[in-house]
């Protein structure tokens, strides 16, 4: 994790993002995960059915959580 040029040995960066085709409609999010030299850990993807663009969002967040 970089703050300015302060960069945090140990710490992992998850980044996420979730997406639908309509409000509601078929989404998907996913994450990856990298540590604080950029290298990546883990990733993770999820489709999810009848779902806003917001929740897809909220949606993904909770999944980098539970697998964090």
């Amino acid at each position: 994790v970089w703050f300015g040029r302060l960069q945090l040995r140990g710490w992992i960066k998850v980044n996420t993002d979730g997406a639908c085709m309509g409000s509601p409609d078929v989404g998907g999010c996913g994450g990856i995960f990298r540590t604080c030299k950029s290298f990546v850990k883990a990733c993770f993807t999820d489709s999810i059915r009848q779902v806003s663009a917001f929740k897809a969002e909220l949606i993904a967040s909770s999944l980098a959580i539970n697998y964090a």
